[in-house]
């Protein structure tokens, strides 16, 4: 089973990850995930957006959820190892939250709920992919990271190394485009 939603564009993406980190006052590189998480949590400006922590051993989460957003009841599961893995700024744990905290922007925020379909949309059209890339541009903003490298994108914007190099060599193949 697949999921699609309306189309949207990288650089679109980029506009809405420069508005979220906005709305936030985010200044820092290193954007502070759980923090927007206790700010949006029951505030009546992030529609009901609600978190909740839970054991690993919940029957909630399939064997490889680390977490998951609800679209139908504005909630964001959390595994516990998740939650305390990205309060001590793990990168994976991070990029893991930002993308599920991408899901309620994308699917709430913009109205772009996913429908069920027999075949795999095409990457612009795929919710998951459109999660992916705004958590990416939340996490390491290409505007202020333009002149960073891999090394300095990790620790500056507490990411892991793949995803700092995936950045680096988005950004170099975009400048050779232009």
């Amino acid at each position: 089973m697949y999921y699609l939603c309306a189309p949207t564009s990288a650089h679109q993406l980029k506009i809405y990850a420069e508005n979220i980190r906005n709305i936030f006052n985010c200044k820092s590189l290193n954007f502070p995930i759980i923090d927007v998480l206790e700010i949006m949590q029951n505030n009546e400006n992030f529609l009901g957006f609600e978190y909740q922590v839970i054991s690993d051993n919940d029957d909630l989460f399939s064997k490889d959820e680390l977490a998951k957003f609800d679209f139908n009841s504005n909630v964001l599961y959390i595994r516990e190892s998740q939650y305390n893995a990205a309060c001590d700024g793990e990168p994976r744990s991070r990029f893991t939250l930002t993308h599920e905290l991408s899901h309620f922007f994308l699917m709430v925020v913009t109205g772009r709920h996913p429908k069920e379909c027999d075949e795999k949309p095409p990457v612009y059209k795929d919710p998951e992919w459109q999660a992916n890339a705004l958590a990416g541009y939340i996490l390491i903003p290409p505007k202020l990271t333009s002149s960073l490298g891999v090394e300095e994108i990790e620790r500056e914007c507490g990411v892991s190394p793949e995803c700092a190099t995936y950045a680096v060599l988005k950004r170099t193949r975009e400048n050779h485009k232009n």
